[in-house]
C-alpha cells in the first residue's frame, strides 16, 4: 500500500524532467543548426573573395572584380556591406605588366547574424572577408 502512495506523489515528475531537459536539448540542436548556417555563409563569402582575387590576377578592372565577387556570393551578396569593398593594390586594373608576381588582395566586410538559438537574443557581428591571389604578368 505504501509503494502505491509514493508512486502517486511522483506522477508528474517525468513530465517536469522532460520539459527541463527538452529546453537544453533544443538549445543545443538549434545551436548546431545555426553554427552550420553561419559556417556555410562564411565559406561562400570567402570563396567569392578568392574568386574576385583570381579575376583581378588576370588584369580585370575594379568594376568587373566587384561584380564577379557579388555574382559568386549570390545567396549572400546582400550581406556585403556597401563601401567596404577594397582591392589592394588600388590601381585600376590592380594587376598589370609591372606588378606580375605581386599579391592582390580583395576584401570586404559583412554582417553575420545569429538568430535561431532559442532564449538567446539575436546577435550581429561584423567580419572582414578577404581573398588573396598572385598577379599574372
Amino acid at each position: 500500500m505504501r509503494a502505491g502512495r509514493n508512486a502517486n506523489g511522483e506522477r508528474g515528475a517525468a513530465a517536469v524532467e522532460f520539459a527541463i531537459i527538452m529546453v537544453v536539448l533544443l538549445m543545443v540542436v538549434f545551436g548546431i543548426v545555426e553554427y552550420g548556417r553561419i559556417f556555410s555563409q562564411i565559406e561562400v563569402l570567402e570563396s567569392a573573395a578568392r574568386e574576385g582575387a583570381r579575376v583581378a590576377a588576370v588584369q580585370a578592372d575594379a568594376a568587373t572584380i566587384e561584380q564577379r565577387v557579388r555574382d559568386a556570393a549570390s545567396p549572400f551578396d546582400s550581406d556585403i556591406n556597401d563601401g567596404t569593398f577594397s582591392i589592394s593594390p588600388g590601381d585600376d586594373p590592380p594587376c598589370n605588366d609591372d606588378t606580375g608576381g605581386e599579391e592582390i588582395v580583395v576584401s570586404f566586410e559583412t554582417n553575420i547574424d545569429i538568430t535561431l538559438i532559442p532564449f538567446i537574443p539575436p546577435l550581429e557581428t561584423e567580419r572582414e572577408i578577404q581573398g588573396t591571389f598572385r598577379c599574372e604578368a
